[in-house]
C-alpha cells in the first residue's frame, strides 16, 4: 500500500479552521483561481491586509531582483537595502508621527512586539510597576497566548481560558454603538459612558 493511500485526510497540513479549504492554482489581481476550476474575487485582500493583489509586474520584477541579489538575512544580524529604504519612507511621510519602525510577519507577532515595548519602554524610563494592559471586548488582537489574554473574543478564548493572563490583562466594553448603544442614549452620552469606564478602569488598576 502506498503512502498516498495509507493517508486518509484530504490535507496533511494542520490548518486553521476544522474546513479544508479550496486549493488556490492561480491568481490575477483581485481573482484567484482554484484548483476545482471555480474563479473566485477576494473582495477582502486575503486577511483585510494585503494590497498589491497578485501577478502585478512591477511586484514580481521587484521580488526576482531581490532574489538574485539577497533572499534572506536574519535581521537581529544584518540588515537589507530594501528594508532600509521603506523604512525611510514609512518615517518620512508619517508627519513627525514615528522615529523608527520594525517589520514582523504578522499581526500577532506585531501585537506582542507591541505588547513587549510598552513593557520595556516603562522598564527604561524607571517605571516598572507598570504592568497592566486595557483592551476592549469583542476586540482581536492575534492568536498566541499573549494576544489572547489581550483580546476579547469569547470563542477563540474558550479553549485556552485556564492558561490567559487575567492578572494583567483587562478589558472594558466595546466601541459599538450599533449593538451596545442604549435607546434612549445619546451619541454623546453613549462616549461619555465609555470613557467614564475606561477612566475608572484606570482608577481601579492604580
Amino acid at each position: 500500500m502506498s503512502a498516498q493511500s495509507k493517508f486518509s485526510r484530504p490535507t496533511a497540513i494542520l490548518h486553521r479552521t476544522p474546513l479544508t479549504p479550496p486549493v488556490a492554482k492561480s491568481a490575477e489581481g483581485m481573482y484567484i483561481n482554484l484548483e476545482d476550476g471555480r474563479r473566485v474575487l477576494d473582495a477582502v485582500g486575503g486577511t483585510g491586509v494585503a494590497c498589491l493583489g497578485n501577478s502585478h509586474p512591477k511586484v514580481i520584477q521587484a521580488m526576482k531582483d531581490q532574489i538574485d541579489n539577497v533572499s534572506y538575512v536574519y535581521s537581529m544580524q544584518l540588515s537589507n537595502r530594501p528594508a532600509e529604504s521603506l523604512a525611510k519612507k514609512l518615517i518620512s511621510t508619517s508627519r513627525g508621527a514615528f522615529g523608527a519602525c520594525g517589520f514582523v510577519c504578522g499581526g500577532t507577532e506585531a501585537m506582542e512586539s507591541i505588547i513587549m515595548l510598552g513593557k520595556q519602554y516603562y522598564v527604561e524610563i524607571r517605571q516598572p510597576q507598570r504592568k497592566n494592559y486595557i483592551a476592549r471586548q469583542l476586540s482581536f488582537h492575534g492568536d498566541s497566548l499573549t494576544t489572547l489574554s489581550l483580546s476579547y473574543r469569547p470563542i477563540r478564548r474558550a479553549p485556552y481560558a485556564d492558561l490567559l493572563n487575567t492578572e494583567r490583562f483587562h478589558h472594558v466594553s466595546p466601541a459599538y454603538a450599533k449593538r451596545f448603544q442604549k435607546p434612549d442614549e445619546t451619541e454623546e452620552q453613549y462616549v461619555e459612558r465609555l470613557r467614564k469606564e475606561l477612566e475608572d478602569k484606570f482608577i481601579s488598576l492604580g
